[in-house]
């Protein structure tokens, strides 16, 4: 817990992190873009040129990490009152 803003800066209370199952402590972190991998190389079927096939991912991490890239998750707060912001044309 951290003392200055009262939230756990655990990887479970994150936004950019989701839980792989259900029963599992371990998700994936999005707070950067995925990284891509090379799995192989393949004939290209019209210019027979040799292409690279890829594939991406996000790394995984355990919910008891920490990373000092959090961030609270939109629904760990109360919604903001629409009805009290100014300037917005009356429906």
């Amino acid at each position: 817990m951290s003392a200055t803003n009262g939230h756990s800066d655990r990887c479970d209370s994150c936004r950019f992190w989701t839980r792989l199952q259900d029963d599992q402590p371990l998700g994936k972190c999005r707070q950067k873009p995925p990284t891509i991998i090379l799995i192989g190389m393949q004939q290209h079927p019209v210019t027979a040129r040799a292409v690279p096939i890829t594939d991406t991912f996000w790394p995984i991490t355990p919910e008891s990490e920490v990373c000092g890239a959090w961030a609270v998750k939109p629904d760990a707060y109360t919604s903001i009152d629409l009805s009290k912001l100014k300037g917005l044309p009356e429906q």
